[in-house]
């Protein structure tokens, strides 16, 4: 099964050092452009192989990759803090997608890409893409399975989303990691 990290300049050093023990992992840059996550992510389901996807700011553990690997769901999700510290049953932080769904709904971009859901961020733009195909599959009936947790280290209201004291990293404005 692959596994692969969408990245930035904001790969958070916590994420990355949980990252380093997966074999096999491919980390794709994803800082082009604002709709290159959701390119990565079309070519990914087009190809129709099941996939773990793993954000850039999401530290994850040997137990969380071995659900995702091993659940028999078409659509397992990890949830994470994030903005209000609220957990997210949604995201695409840390997910895994099996064929079959891709398979069933083949069109998933396409239908994405006839939303008319916001005038403030353009088609394909990184920020509500989990939303968006959240949206989509439970319009189409489906459910993403909830396994255990992950952290995210995204920084919301000066505070670490991941809610444990570590390192202060060097931050922008808007709370993301800056090397």
């Amino acid at each position: 099964m692959r596994i692969v990290c969408a990245f930035t300049a904001q790969y958070h050093p916590l994420a990355r050092a949980s990252h380093e023990y997966l074999p096999g992992l491919e980390r794709v840059d994803v800082s082009g452009r604002n709709d290159s996550y959701q390119e990565l992510l079309r070519t990914l389901w087009d190809e129709r192989d099941a996939f773990i996807l793993i954000e850039h700011d999401v530290e994850i553990n040997d137990r969380a990759v071995k659900q995702a690997k091993h659940c028999a769901c078409l659509w397992g999700i990890s949830p994470y803090n994030g903005p209000g510290l609220d957990p997210l049953y949604g995201s695409l932080g840390f997910v895994r997608f099996r064929s079959q769904l891709m398979e069933e709904v083949p069109d998933l971009f396409n239908a994405i890409a006839a939303l008319n859901d916001s005038q403030d961020i353009a088609q394909g733009h990184w920020r509500r893409l989990d939303s968006r195909i959240l949206g989509v599959l439970r319009g189409r009936g489906y459910e993403p399975h909830i396994h255990d947790p992950v952290l995210q280290h995204h920084v919301f209201r000066d505070q670490c989303s991941c809610m444990t004291e570590h390192e202060a990293f060097p931050i922008d404005g808007e709370g993301r990691f800056r090397p």
